[in-house]
């Protein structure tokens, strides 16, 4: 998918989450075990599994000769500290930059940390990649009759509570005029399609 990207001259930065080595949610804790992260420390953890995944990334994209950069809020000696003005010249000098360690601060989603760095690099478009095909009045996967929305706006989202980000996330991405698209990214060529103006997912929207 990043190579589809780079071959239609799109600058390109990923923000990856940890869910898959850390899911920091206290509630989710709870429904698990007597023993629960404080949601300070669960936050942390999940900062610390955002660099284990990136660096992973990172070397996959290497061995497929994609040259790339690692860029991190949180000091490690491996890795390059973010800084808005060279992850700019790096996006221009055909880099693809991966963001990892979110805010660096508990108690932020990585969507709110996808936003921020899309803000700060001056991105044109935000894709969220997900499981369904975009924004639904509820959960797809649970209610048959769920309602899709090709469009919506930022508001509409807050309103109606939908999940689509955390509300930190949507409330930022709509004072900086950051469009926002959710889509399906395990559909063969979907990414393809949306580059090429075919309407894919939802797009989030003043």
């Amino acid at each position: 998918e990043i190579k589809i990207l780079l071959k239609s001259k799109v600058q390109t930065g990923v923000v990856l989450g940890a869910g898959n080595i850390f899911r920091g949610s206290v509630e989710r804790q709870k429904e698990r075990s007597a023993h629960t992260f404080t949601q300070t420390e669960a936050d942390k953890a999940g900062m610390l599994g955002t660099l284990i995944n990136s660096l992973l990334l990172s070397d996959i994209l290497s061995q497929e000769k994609i040259k790339n950069k690692l860029l991190s809020t949180i000091f490690m000696d491996c890795v390059e500290f973010f800084n808005p003005r060279n992850a700019r010249e790096y996006l221009e000098q055909g880099y693809v930059n991966i963001y990892a360690g979110g805010t660096s601060n508990p108690f932020v989603t990585t969507d709110t940390a996808a936003v921020l760095k899309a803000v700060e690099t001056q991105c044109d478009v935000l894709i969220k990649a997900t499981k369904v095909d975009g924004v639904y009045d509820k959960d797809p996967v649970k209610f048959t009759d769920a309602e899709f929305f090709p469009s919506i706006t930022y508001m509409e989202v807050m309103n109606r509570k939908l999940k689509v980000m955390d509300l930190t996330a949507i409330s930022m991405a709509m004072e900086n005029h950051l469009p926002v698209i959710i889509m399906n990214f395990f559909k063969k060529d979907n990414l393809y399609h949306l580059l090429n103006g075919k309407r894919t997912g939802t797009l989030v929207h003043a």
